[in-house]
């Protein structure tokens, strides 16, 4: 699997907020007007899926080769038959909008957060040794779907438990201070607390999404190779002679 991830901040629009009277202090209506204007928003998500490409243009030494560089599971003296990859793409992004009390130069503001994920490709490699519609086709092309399935339960999951233990980590995204000091603040809380939190999530995705991609590629789901479609697949390995 390969993670591109892109962040970035939106737009910030300021409005402005009358006052009667000036004070050091934020007014206490200034901050209800800021609380109703800015109810606790919910994280909002957007995930854009793809169809499933199937290729068959690769050997099985390709496959091999490109497997072990990405994955430590395809080691030794195993053959991958087929592979199946994608590649997603996160971006998260603030759409900031603040109420300014110029005469008291104080502000606050309210992110709506927004977090896409994409999936840019997905895609079944099965070698081209294996005749399409064949018993040994078919076993590979069964066993690779079991890895898309993997990869789509896993992003749907993930994604809902993301987006939950964000609003949970951050509830209360009303910033108050200055004008200046509000601006800054929603850029550095950005940089510093959101983008970190996602990449830790998305990091973690990817970890037991890899663990359970193993798992399903155990030395006894390789072993039934050798038995299944009349031992026809050991067949073909062993024509293809030391890689």
């Amino acid at each position: 699997m390969k993670l591109a991830i892109f962040f970035g901040l939106l737009a910030i629009i300021n409005l402005a907020f009358g006052a009667t009277k000036s004070s050091n202090k934020m007014p206490e209506t200034f901050v209800s007007a800021c609380e109703q204007k800015f109810p606790t928003p919910d994280v909002v998500f957007n995930f854009r899926d793809v169809d499933v490409e199937e290729d068959y243009r690769e050997s099985i030494q390709s496959l091999t080769a490109s497997a072990r560089k990405t994955n430590s599971v395809h080691s030794g003296a195993r053959h991958v038959l087929g592979l199946t990859t994608y590649k997603l793409a996160w971006a998260l992004d603030a759409s900031v909008e603040s109420l300014q009390l110029r005469e008291l130069d104080v502000a606050c503001a309210q992110p709506t957060i927004k977090i896409d994920l994409e999936v840019l490709y997905h895609k079944v490699h099965i070698a081209k040794e294996f005749a399409r519609n064949s018993c040994e086709y078919n076993f590979v092309r069964d066993h690779e779907y079991k890895h898309v399935n993997i990869n789509k339960d896993n992003m749907r999951r993930h994604s809902k438990e993301l987006v939950a233990a964000f609003n949970k980590q951050f509830p209360n995204r009303i910033i108050y201070g200055s004008i200046e000091k509000v601006d800054k603040e929603v850029q550095a809380t950005m940089n510093k607390k959101w983008i970190p939190f996602v990449k830790k999530a998305t990091e973690k995705m990817e970890a037991e999404g890899n663990k359970r991609h193993k798992g399903l590629d155990s030395p006894e789901e390789y072993a039934k190779g050798n038995t299944v479609c009349s031992g026809k697949i050991s067949s073909i390995i062993q024509g293809l002679g030391t890689e």
